[in-house]
């Protein structure tokens, strides 16, 4: 990840069951719209749409869940949590160690129109540490096969 934008919501309230977005707040209960359930709790659930660059070029890419989990490097409650009761500084300083970790992403494209425009979205399915020794394993058996 090499940029967030400042300011940006990164996660939302879900519903425990089917973690869809829910309604509500702490004083009055909370409401899921897709399984029509009234959830006294709920969880915080990443969706982080970031610039990711590799060394062919960048893109805005759309991470959820699990996935934005490993590229933050924290749980959304933790990270809520860090924020609603630190300085500030702290929830920056988890931002700021994402930024430039390296992944290795499988992703997901499709064209969207809207309004007679078409756009690319782009899904992080799959977020993986870098595993330098399999990688340059794999980069030495290519470049054997290419000399023989």
């Amino acid at each position: 990840m090499t940029f967030l934008k400042p300011g940006q919501t990164i996660y939302y309230r879900a519903c425990k069951s089917c973690n869809k977005k829910v309604t509500g707040d702490e004083g009055t209960g909370y409401s899921c719209q897709s399984c029509k359930k009234t959830p006294a709790e709920c969880n915080l659930r990443y969706i982080l749409s970031a610039k990711f660059t590799s060394a062919t070029g960048g893109a805005w890419i759309t991470a959820f869940g699990d996935d934005a989990e490993k590229i933050i490097g924290c749980s959304a409650d933790e990270l809520d949590h860090t924020r609603a009761h630190g300085d500030g500084s702290s929830y920056q300083t988890q931002l700021n160690k994402a930024t430039w970790a390296p992944h290795l992403l499988r992703l997901m494209v499709a064209t969207q129109q809207y309004k007679n425009e078409k756009k690319q979205k782009i899904t992080a399915k799959a977020v993986t540490p870098v595993d330098y020794a399999g990688e340059s394993k794999f980069l030495l058996d290519k470049i054997s096969t290419m000399t023989s």
